[in-house]
């Protein structure tokens, strides 16, 4: 189960910086699941 977090948590932060480099306007944060 850690590992499986640990992935979400790096993706997520993969997909965060791509939308900060695709968009310069704030973006509100999706909700966690």
């Amino acid at each position: 189960m850690d590992k499986v977090a640990r992935d979400y948590r790096y993706v997520k932060l993969q997909v965060k910086s791509y939308f900060d480099w695709k968009a310069p306007v704030p973006v509100k944060p999706m909700s966690p699941l």
